[in-house]
């Protein structure tokens, strides 16, 4: 398969497309609470180091089981719907999933309609657009550390067609 050069446009989406893979299998597998205490600590090259704050250590069997949802919902192709609310309603949304913190930035937005994301019953929001479906996101992986995991995802250049 030749490798394509894949611009920076599309390698923001496919990030924001596998974190919203990554939070809908964690919401799967270990409920939509383990999404609200999970946050992005820093990235080293192209990992991200996903903090579980107030969780026990995510074990390898654990992370296994996620990645393996995720997988699925890959091979499923789920398409990912973006959506136009009230700010209102989306922060209602927002809020009714426990993202509180994040229902709280939407105050200080000036437009009355957001864009959420939806994926196979999660909803989402992120801060520019995603792919239409997952069935691209095939490259990642998830590495257990001590506080949290490792989210691995490929380099721009790492990406074929």
């Amino acid at each position: 398969m030749e490798k394509r050069k894949v611009d920076q446009v599309y390698y923001r989406k496919y990030t924001r497309t596998a974190i919203m893979l990554l939070c809908k299998a964690l919401s799967d597998v270990l409920g939509e609470e383990a999404v609200w205490n999970c946050m992005v600590d820093y990235t080293i090259a192209h990992a991200y180091f996903v903090r579980t704050k107030g969780m026990q250590d995510l074990s390898t069997a654990t992370l296994q089981q996620i990645k393996e949802r995720m997988l699925q919902l890959v091979e499923d192709g789920a398409p990912i719907v973006n959506q136009i609310f009230s700010k209102d309603k989306a922060m209602e949304i927002i809020k009714e999933r426990g993202m509180v913190d994040k229902a709280k930035l939407f105050r200080y937005r000036r437009s009355n309609g957001l864009n959420l994301c939806y994926l196979d019953g999660y909803y989402d929001y992120f801060y520019g657009p995603t792919l239409e479906d997952v069935s691209e996101v095939k490259l990642f992986d998830l590495i257990p550390e001590q506080g949290g995991f490792y989210f691995v995802l490929p380099l721009a250049n790492d990406l074929n067609t």
